[in-house]
């Protein structure tokens, strides 16, 4: 259960890493 739970973390954590990548470029792009 727990390691269920950290699986899970780890899944958003990536989700989030990805949008964060994805809208790093066009900031940059914005200056």
């Amino acid at each position: 259960l727990w390691i269920g739970s950290i699986e899970s973390f780890v899944g958003q954590l990536r989700s989030l890493v990805n949008s964060v990548r994805w809208s790093i470029p066009f900031v940059g792009q914005e200056r």
